[in-house]
């Protein structure tokens, strides 16, 4: 019982919407979606206009990679890591609702799934790497296309040299709290 409040404690934040923009921190939130007044970024990730915005364009580019597959041995590592992200956010969603209850019924009735009693920060990884390489197959697609449109290799270098800048930069920006 106490293990499952425990759980329960660390799923506030965890829902699907936050998840898919890898918002869903544990330490973030001091009950159901209400943020943490003592955490020092968790506010911000939530309430600057351009901080939001730019969470919903990881799940957009992780999405994004489905159109811009051309082959099919890549549509099958595609699919793999999407697997991969969804099986990660049902668990690291724990005991959220509303699949929360199968995660709990998981947890009670499957043998040494106890170890499992912190779901963001057991199953977290698995959301991450689904998510990451899912992004950066859309980086990489969306670089090749520009590319694709420029003859002369000079300006290839130069286009896929402000592009990786930009994401760089605003991949910087975005995580400035962390600095």
């Amino acid at each position: 019982k106490a293990n499952l409040e425990w759980i329960g404690s660390l799923s506030h934040g965890a829902s699907f919407l936050n998840l898919f923009r890898l918002q869903g921190v544990p330490d973030w939130f001091s009950g159901s979606y209400i943020l943490s007044p003592g955490h020092p970024f968790a506010q911000n990730y939530f309430n600057q206009t351009a901080l939001v915005i730019f969470s919903f364009l990881i799940p957009i580019l992780a999405l994004l990679s489905f159109l811009l597959v051309k082959k099919g041995s890549q549509l099958k590592e595609l699919i793999f890591f999407w697997f991969l992200s969804l099986v990660g956010m049902f668990f690291v969603a724990g005991t959220h609702p509303p699949l929360g209850f199968i995660y709990e019924l998981i947890y009670n009735y499957v043998p040494g799934f106890i170890i499992f009693r912190s779901p963001y920060y057991k199953f977290g990884s698995l959301l991450f790497i689904g998510v990451g390489v899912l992004v950066a197959f859309s980086l990489g697609a969306v670089i090749k296309l520009i590319n694709s449109k420029f003859k002369v290799q000079i300006f290839r270098k130069a286009i896929t040299f402000c592009l990786l800048v930009t994401f760089i930069g605003v991949w910087i920006l975005f995580d400035y709290k962390l600095y």
